[in-house]
């Protein structure tokens, strides 16, 4: 498979170049939608009617770029597909971009698509913004209604998922709350986000429904759209439902964070590249494999490709380390300079 080293999340990952493979891989997916609308604009005439007899969620709509995260096999190996859903101009196929994270489910990558948004925040970290489930082990799950498809993907990263500092981006999934809490979602929820929004989504619980986008300014939403969702869209589903909601989704779940690299606890290891970027092996001073190193930052990125790029991956260099804070990551040790 031709891949090339392209800049993602101001780290590292592989572009697919081939068309064959991207072809492969959007054949796989059936209901995968790429140039479609994947929503509706909110027009009041149109949609006053479907807010007040079909049951909707709300959520923010980030300025970030939506991007699937696709879990399948290449080559008989497990991979994670980042696939824009967008063509740019000029091309027949989106941006595939292959990346490295840790999911202890092989089952996982048998086919399953997630949707989401890939934000910068404002201090310029990268986070995806998980907001549904399409595909999961190969089985469709549009049948499920909307609080089960977001309990299914809590489920996937709290039991499956082990966060690394090598992660290119941190993970989220996306608050959704009742129509019913639209006022404090906007004043509290909204302002204490680390990232910019552009509007708000009305998510239906069912999948047969597009999702409605409300595209706004501030003014805008004072003036117009909180007294409309507060005087008549005063509903979930019933009160069952209303409960699971609120149960379920109403505080997101971070699942990955960034390390601090203000470590204590120095050591020397022998470090050795491998084909994939930003994964380096470590070995103790009796040769001994103790784990991958752990690439947290851009600086270290590149201070490693720059160290290595002359070398054979049989070749290794020792490196002075620092033992990361988080214990939550399963990469232990960040390269600091060369010995």
């Amino acid at each position: 498979m031709q891949t090339q080293n392209i800049s993602f999340c101001d780290r590292i990952g592989l572009n697919i170049k081939s068309n064959e493979v991207k072809k492969r891989i959007i054949d796989e997916l059936e209901e995968i939608r790429i140039i479609e609308k994947h929503h509706e604009l909110f027009v009041e005439q149109k949609h006053d009617r479907r807010l007040r007899k079909v049951p909707h969620m709300l959520a923010i709509k980030s300025n970030g770029n939506p991007y699937y995260m696709y879990f399948t096999k290449i080559n008989f190996t497990n991979t994670i597909v980042m696939i824009d859903k967008k063509i740019q101009m000029g091309y027949e196929y989106p941006r595939m971009i292959i990346i490295r994270m840790l999911f202890h489910d092989d089952g996982l990558f048998d086919n399953t698509l997630l949707e989401g948004e890939m934000i910068k925040d404002k201090s310029s970290e990268w986070l995806y913004l998980i907001s549904d489930i399409h595909v999961h082990k190969n089985k469709s799950v549009r049948e499920y209604d909307l609080i089960k498809r977001l309990n299914l993907i809590s489920n996937i990263l709290e039991e499956h998922f082990m966060p690394s500092c090598n992660d290119l981006f941190s993970v989220q999934v996306k608050k959704y709350v009742p129509l019913t809490e639209s006022e404090s979602f906007h004043h509290d929820f909204m302002n204490s986000l680390n990232y910019t929004c552009r509007g708000l989504y009305f998510k239906p619980l069912y999948s047969k429904f597009k999702d409605i986008l409300f595209n706004f300014d501030n003014s805008l939403v004072n003036r117009n759209l909180k007294p409309k969702l507060k005087s008549r869209y005063n509903f979930v589903t019933n009160d069952a439902m209303k409960m699971e909601a609120d149960k379920s989704v109403s505080v997101e779940t971070i699942t990955s964070a960034r390390t601090d690299t203000n470590m204590k606890d120095n050591a020397i290891f022998h470090v050795q590249k491998t084909e994939i970027p930003d994964l380096f092996k470590l070995y103790d001073e009796t040769n001994n494999y103790i784990g991958n190193a752990c690439v947290d930052s851009l600086r270290t990125s590149k201070m490693l490709t720059h160290h290595f790029q002359n070398m054979t991956m049989l070749e290794k260099a020792r490196f002075e380390c620092i033992r990361t804070k988080n214990k939550h990551l399963s990469t232990t040790w960040i390269p600091l300079k060369v010995c």
